[in-house]
């Protein structure tokens, strides 16, 4: 990614998070200006129905000069390397967390915006960058220009 404006935007039900995202959230202020890149961090609480708060958090985003949106889940713990994300080229980024059909710390580009199947992936180098067709959003980076494309809504 070129570097730019990220807004870290963590949707919470109850105004928790992991104390792995107040980690990363420290970090992130601490790389500010480091490589061009500047961070702000944002909280949407009492947040309830995912699909429904991420359309806010894109309000909210689109109303901002970042260039990038980072969607963090509040339960998500992230790897350690999280940051590596922004060395990978591409307009929607995502890191494997636990949960996914992915060991943590797996990185993933989305292929084609026009191919949003799903497929089952397995990741033998976590360390590999694997593209695929379908990402989760609870650790996922997306570039200005795919939020306002109007094709994408």
């Amino acid at each position: 990614m070129i570097p730019g404006r990220v807004l870290l935007m963590v949707p919470s039900a109850d105004g928790m998070m992991t104390c792995g995202l107040g980690r990363m959230f420290a970090s992130a202020m601490a790389r500010n200006g480091v490589g061009g890149w500047s961070f702000a961090t944002a909280t949407l609480e009492r947040a309830k129905g995912y699909a429904g708060v991420r359309n806010r958090c894109v309000k909210e985003f689109l109303a901002t000069e970042a260039d990038y949106l980072w969607f963090l889940d509040a339960d998500v713990v992230p790897p350690a390397d999280v940051f590596r994300l922004l060395d990978v080229e591409g307009d929607i980024v995502s890191a494997g967390v636990p949960y996914q059909q992915l060991r943590a710390g797996g990185y993933l580009r989305l292929s084609d915006l026009n191919d949003l199947s799903s497929r089952l992936f397995d990741v033998e180098d976590d360390k590999e960058v694997v593209e695929v067709h379908a990402v989760g959003m609870p650790c996922t980076v997306i570039a200005r220009r795919v939020l306002e494309d109007p094709g994408m809504r």
